[in-house]
Formats: C-alpha cells, sequence, structure tokens
C-alpha cells in the first residue's frame, strides 16, 4: 500500500474520491456538465 503526502493511503484516498464522486452524481454533475465547465476560459 502506497502512502500519498501527509501520511494518507492510497486506498483511503480512493475512497474519498469515490465519495466525492457519488455526491457529485447525486447534485446533479454529469460527464457533460463537467466537460463544460473545465473548458469555459
Amino acid at each position: 500500500m502506497e502512502i500519498l503526502c501527509r501520511g494518507v493511503k492510497e486506498d483511503e484516498f480512493m475512497a474519498l474520491l469515490d465519495k466525492i464522486s457519488d455526491e457529485a452524481v447525486k447534485n446533479g454533475l454529469t460527464e457533460e456538465i463537467l466537460e463544460k465547465l473545465l473548458n469555459e476560459k
């Protein structure tokens, strides 16, 4: 198991990213909306 900066383990970090992703989907964020937001200047 790799350790990321500040002692966070990789599997814990990935679980956090999954939680954030799930919450974003619940709030209506789609891949299309995300792409549009990322491409805005």
